[in-house]
C-alpha cells in the first residue's frame, strides 16, 4: 500500500503538531533519547542534501516539509524529477535509503494497475455548470452548507445510500483532501501531490497533474464565463497553482512564501478576480539545539487569479523576527514568530472584509498576533481589527521534548522557552452566520475545544463555549472546521492526552455538538461511543462537518462516516470505511480514519476520502441512492 508510517500507528492518534514533529524528527529525538537506531539514509542526507535542506538561507524546502512526502515521491524526485541532477552521484540503493529516511516509510516496490481512464472526449467538462460551492467552505462565509438543490438528497432518502464505486490513490497512506464537484467532474488532490480529474458519476480518470508536494486542502474553480475555466490549489511547499479544468494544463505557479518551512494547509478562497492564500509553516517542528529558532511569520496573500501575480501580502506579525538571546551553544534565538494560518479565510462581501484565525507563536517574546482572529480590508489587506484570545501561547517541538524527557533535558540549548504555552491555536476557519436580528455573528473554534462568537464589525467577543468541562486544555479537542445551518453551529470534538502522551483516547467528550450561533448555548451532543459497533470504543471527530438543510455529515477517527439530523443529532445513516475495498481498476484499497475535510456532497452523491495519520488508508468512496 505504499508508505507505512512507523509512528502514527502507535497508540492511535498523535496531536497535529506532534504528528508532524514525530514524522520529521523521529530520528534525531529518538537518537537523543536512545530509543531509535540511526536510519540508513541519515548519513547520506547529511552528506548530500543537508547543506541546502537544513540551511534556512538556501531557499530550499526544509527537511520538515520533505517528511510529508511519500517515499515513492521523494525517490522519483531523486531519480527522474527535479533533484536528479543533485542525485547523479548516488546509487539507486542510496536514493532509496534517503527517500525512506525522510518519509519514515518504505519503498515496497509494489506494482499498481493502470488507472481506469475515461474515454477521450474533448468537451467532457461543462464550463456552463456552476460548481457546487465556491471553495472549501462551500459559501463565501464558510458555512459548509450546500443547498438542497445542490445536494439532491434529503433526510428521507439517506438510509438508501449505498457504495457506487471506489477509487485508490496509489502509494499513499492518507486521503484527507476535499473534493470539488464541477462541470460533470470531481477534482481532488492527494498526499503525493497528484490532482485527479475524475468523472463524478463513474469515477474514471480524465487527467492528472503532479504538484511539487502534498495537497491537504481543496480545489477551487473559477467558472469559465467565456474564459478558460481554471482550477486553483496549493501544496505543502507553499506553491499555488492554476490549471486548465478540461485538460490539467498548467497555467501558472507561484510560491507565495520563500521561508524554507512555509507550507499551505488551508484552501485558498476565490472572490472575483483574486485568490486569497493562507500561509503557515512547520518551523515550530524543525528546531533543535543548533537551530536559530524562529523566524517564520504567518501571512495572507492576495493573488491575481488570471496570472498568479501577488497583489499584496499581509503578515500576521508586522515586523521580521529579531535576535533576542543566544542559547547555551551560542546559537541565536529569534522572535516573535509563528501565528500561521491553518485554514481557509472567510469573505464578507457586505462589509468588504476577509477574516482569518491564527495559530500559536513559536518563540519568545509573545505578541498580540497569535491565537487571534483578524479582519482585513478585502481590497488593500489593511487590518481593520484583531482579537487575541490567549496571550503568549509560544510552543515548539524542541522545547516540548526537552521538558518531556530528563535525558534530553540535560542537552545544551534545552529547553528553548522560559514559559511555554499550551499550544491551543486556531485550526478552523471562521464562519460568518447571517441574521437580521440580533445581527450577524462570526464564529471561530480553537484547538482546545473553545468556540467563540464575535461581532464581525468590531471583533468584540459575544460568547465563548468550551466543548469539555475538563480543565485539561487537550480534552475536547477541536480541529479543522465548523459548519453552520439555521442559526446552529456544529462543532466536532476529539479528546486527546497530548501533550502528556500524544495519543487519542476514547472520552466522554468525543462526538458532534450543536451550539446556538448567537448565544453559544449547547443544543445537543451526539457521542461517537453511543453509535459504535466495534469492541474497541470509538474515538472522536477530527473532521470539518459538511451538509445540506436538515443534515450534517461528519467522519470519526475510527473510520465511520455518519449523517446526523441537524435539529436533534440523531444518526440517520452510517457507514464503516475502515476496511478493504476493490476499486474500479481492480486495485485493492484500504479505508481508515476520516480526517480534516475529506467529504463532499453533490448531485445525489456523497464522496468520502478515508485514511489519515490516525489510521492510514488510501481510498475515495462514492455513494448514491441504491448505488445507482
Amino acid at each position: 500500500m505504499g508508505k507505512t508510517n512507523r509512528y502514527a500507528t502507535r497508540g492511535g492518534f498523535i496531536s497535529l503538531c506532534a504528528l508532524a514533529m514525530v514524522w520529521a524528527r523521529a530520528d534525531t529525538i529518538g537518537e537523543a533519547l536512545g530509543n531509535v537506531k540511526p536510519a540508513p539514509g541519515k548519513d547520506l542526507f547529511q552528506a548530500h542534501c543537508s547543506q541546502c535542506h537544513d540551511n534556512p538561507q538556501s531557499g530550499a524546502p526544509a527537511k520538515i516539509l520533505l517528511s510529508g512526502l511519500s517515499a515513492k515521491t521523494i525517490y522519483a524526485a531523486l531519480t527522474t524529477g527535479r533533484m536528479r541532477g543533485q542525485a547523479m552521484a548516488l546509487s539507486d540503493q542510496q536514493r532509496q535509503e534517503i527517500a525512506e529516511y525522510l518519509s519514515q516509510g518504505m519503498l515496497d516496490g509494489s506494482q499498481h494497475r493502470p488507472l481506469l481512464a475515461c474515454k477521450p472526449y474533448a468537451n467532457w467538462f461543462d464550463a456552463h455548470q456552476v460548481p457546487l460551492g465556491v471553495g472549501w467552505g462551500v459559501t463565501l462565509e464558510n458555512t459548509r452548507l450546500l443547498s438542497a438543490r445542490q445536494a439532491r438528497l434529503s433526510p428521507d432518502n439517506l438510509s438508501r445510500l449505498k457504495l457506487k464505486w471506489a477509487f485508490a490513490f496509489p502509494d499513499v497512506s492518507s486521503a484527507i483532501a476535499q473534493s470539488l464537484v464541477a462541470g460533470r467532474g470531481l477534482f481532488v488532490g492527494s498526499e503525493d501531490g497528484t490532482v485527479y480529474a475524475l468523472d463524478a458519476q463513474n469515477g474514471c480518470v480524465h487527467w492528472t497533474y503532479k504538484a511539487r508536494a502534498q495537497i491537504q486542502g481543496g480545489v477551487v474553480l473559477n467558472p469559465g464565463r467565456g474564459r478558460t475555466p481554471m482550477l486553483f490549489f496549493a501544496d505543502r511547499a507553499a506553491h499555488v497553482y492554476a490549471v486548465q479544468a478540461r485538460t490539467g494544463e498548467l497555467l501558472w505557479d507561484n510560491r507565495v512564501d520563500e521561508h524554507p518551512t512555509a507550507t499551505i494547509m488551508g484552501t485558498p478562497a476565490l472572490f472575483r478576480d483574486r485568490l486569497f492564500v493562507p500561509v503557515m509553516s512547520m518551523e515550530e517542528n524543525a528546531g533543535g539545539a543548533n537551530y536559530p529558532c524562529c523566524t517564520f511569520r504567518g501571512s495572507l496573500v492576495a493573488v491575481e487569479a488570471s496570472t498568479g501575480k501577488t497583489i499584496w501580502k499581509r503578515y500576521t506579525i508586522p515586523s521580521p523576527a529579531i535576535e533576542h538571546s543566544k542559547n547555551a551553544l551560542g546559537i541565536a534565538q529569534y522572535g516573535p514568530s509563528g501565528a500561521g494560518l491553518w485554514s481557509a479565510p472567510t469573505i464578507d462581501q457586505r462589509r468588504g472584509l476577509i477574516y482569518f484565525a491564527t495559530g500559536n507563536g513559536y518563540s519568545e517574546p509573545g505578541d498580540e498576533n497569535s491565537d487571534a482572529i483578524f479582519a482585513l480590508d478585502l481590497r488593500s489587506g489593511e487590518v481593520k481589527w484583531r482579537t487575541q484570545t490567549f496571550t503568549a501561547d509560544n510552543w515548539n517541538s524542541w522545547d516540548y521534548w526537552c521538558r518531556l524527557d530528563p535525558k534530553l533535558n540535560s542537552s545544551p540549548g534545552c529547553p528553548s522557552l522560559k514559559k511555554p504555552g499550551p499550544d491551543i491555536d486556531f485550526t478552523t476557519s471562521p464562519v460568518l452566520v447571517r441574521n437580521k436580528h440580533p445581527g450577524d455573528i462570526l464564529v471561530a473554534g480553537r484547538k482546545d475545544g473553545t468556540t467563540f462568537g464575535l461581532n464581525p464589525d468590531t471583533g468584540m467577543i459575544a460568547w465563548a463555549t468550551r466543548t469539555s468541562s475538563n480543565q485539561d486544555f487537550n480534552a475536547g479537542s477541536l480541529n479543522f472546521g465548523l459548519m453552520s445551518e439555521q442559526g446552529r453551529i456544529f462543532v466536532p470534538s476529539a479528546g486527546t492526552t497530548f501533550p502528556s502522551a500524544g495519543a487519542l483516547t476514547p472520552t466522554e467528550d468525543d462526538g458532534l455538538l450543536a451550539l446556538d450561533a448567537f448565544t453559544g448555548k449547547r443544543l445537543w451532543f451526539s457521542k461517537t461511543q453511543d453509535d459504535c459497533d466495534r469492541a474497541k470504543p470509538c474515538t472522536g471527530i477530527t473532521f470539518a462537518p459538511i451538509g445540506f438543510p436538515g443534515v450534517v455529515f461528519a467522519g470519526d477517527t475510527n473510520g465511520y462516516v455518519r449523517a446526523y439530523e441537524a435539529s436533534t443529532g440523531r444518526v440517520l445513516w452510517r457507514f464503516d470505511t475502515a476496511r478493504e475495498f476493490t476499486t474500479l481498476n481492480g486495485e485493492k484499497a484500504k479505508g481508515g480514519a476520516i480526517s480534516r475535510n475529506s467529504i463532499m456532497i453533490g448531485n445525489g452523491m456523497v464522496y468520502v476520502g478515508s485514511g489519515g495519520s490516525i489510521s492510514p488508508g488510501n481510498v475515495l468512496l462514492a455513494f448514491s441512492i441504491d448505488g445507482q
